[in-house]
């Protein structure tokens, strides 16, 4: 019973968000071809709308790895930052952006001691140690699916402005794009923030 009552949070806490990051993307090309009546209707049957959620789980999901791949956002364990994303940092975080793991040198140094910081934080770790870094990684799984399916979603209001030189769809694309650039670098920072932690953590354990 445990748990399956842990596979439901981490289903709402995480898989919800490709639902809804492929949603969006589904409703603003709905949008671009003026057919947002086949789901916004006292008609629409429930169906549809289950057919929706399916097929934006897998849109959701693969417009973040496709994002993750050509670097728009990362979901790696470690990665070294741009001096702007540390300047942000230290902006957000109020304290200046030092590398836990710079000092062992190699590459492959450094990725074997994560993996290392991991396995300990997962063995020795308590409930609410475990909680903390979860929360962090759905904030950074938020922007790093949001974002980008929100880069998409803008993409579309914009060829559905140009075509039809609309004001208020343009308005709806600076909104949707500025949301996005927000989220995705939310997602930086969330990552960034997710290697001190886990350094912190497994240093402590």
């Amino acid at each position: 019973m445990n748990e399956l009552v842990k596979a439901i949070k981490n289903f709402i806490v995480r898989d919800i968000i490709y639902i809804i990051g492929g949603t969006s993307v589904i409703v603003s090309f709905l949008y671009l071809h003026g057919q947002l009546k086949m789901i916004i209707s006292t008609n629409t049957q429930t169906a549809v709308y289950f057919f929706v959620a399916g097929l934006s789980y897998p849109i959701g999901y693969c417009i973040q790895e496709i994002a993750s791949i050509t670097r728009i956002v990362t979901t790696a364990s470690y990665f070294d930052p741009w001096p702007i994303l540390t300047r942000v940092y230290r902006r957000f975080t109020h304290e200046p952006w030092k590398d836990p793991y710079k000092k062992l040198g190699e590459r492959e140094n450094i990725v074997n001691k994560v993996k290392e910081d991991e396995l300990r934080i997962q063995r020795y770790a308590s409930e609410r140690q475990m909680a903390e870094i979860e929360r962090t990684i759905s904030f950074m799984q938020l922007g790093t699916t949001l974002g980008p399916c929100g880069i998409v979603s803008s993409a579309l209001i914009l060829i559905r402005a140009i075509c039809r030189n609309c004001c208020f769809d343009m308005w709806l694309f600076r909104t949707t794009l500025i949301i996005s650039v927000f989220l995705i670098t939310m997602g930086w920072l969330k990552a960034l923030q997710l290697i001190r932690q886990k350094h912190d953590l497994a240093e402590s354990l």
